[in-house]
């Protein structure tokens, strides 16, 4: 369960240092990309940094590429229902037509 913290394998954690977003001579941008690294000690570092002109042309060109993926996607599932549709029809007039002939020959 939970150890007191007098104990001797209580972990000391030290809080964080948390950087004021403004400073001096820092240019405010919505851009910004994310990175989580862990250290040798095992604890997380987040380094937050900006977005350059190729990584938002690769992120456009990723997104471009599944927004096409998925209209192929849908496309092909419905130009797959087409023929589905027109095979049940065939199906449909000929069971149709066979009835109206074996009924005529008797």
């Amino acid at each position: 369960m939970t150890q007191p913290p007098n104990t001797p394998d209580h972990r000391h954690f030290e809080e964080p240092e948390i950087l004021p977003p403004e400073r001096p001579g820092r240019r405010r941008s919505g851009a910004t990309w994310m990175r989580v690294v862990l250290d040798e000690d095992g604890f997380p570092r987040v380094s937050v940094t900006r977005i350059g002109p190729l990584g938002t042309f690769l992120f456009w060109i990723v997104a471009a590429l599944v927004g096409l993926a998925l209209v192929v996607f849908f496309l092909g599932a419905f130009l797959f229902l087409i023929p589905l549709i027109v095979v049940l029809f065939a199906i449909g007039a000929g069971a149709s037509i066979w009835r109206f002939v074996s009924r005529q020959r008797f």
